[in-house]
């Protein structure tokens, strides 16, 4: 079956949304462009440890492994927003 992620050319795609109780996580680089298949508008996230969380709509979470510790320095590389 497909992988719910693939990393390809500094990018991160993220095909398949987890469903309510499943809990994806991903790795990602400096300058990686993390791209959603679907829209995330609705989705909350927090800070957790050093990690960045998503939670959907639907009760799935994304987990966005070490990236709350260089999201929030304040020259960080990346950009967080409310989705």
């Amino acid at each position: 079956s497909k992988s719910a992620i693939s990393y390809e050319n500094n990018k991160v795609l993220i095909d398949k949304l987890p469903d309510k109780g499943e809990n994806i996580s991903v790795f990602s680089k400096p300058n990686d462009k993390i791209v959603f298949s679907k829209n995330l508008k609705n989705a909350a996230y927090q800070l957790v440890g050093g990690d960045i969380v998503l939670k959907l709509e639907n009760g799935g979470l994304i987990t966005f492994v070490s990236m709350g510790m260089l999201a929030l320095r304040k020259q960080s590389i990346y950009r967080v927003s409310r989705w």
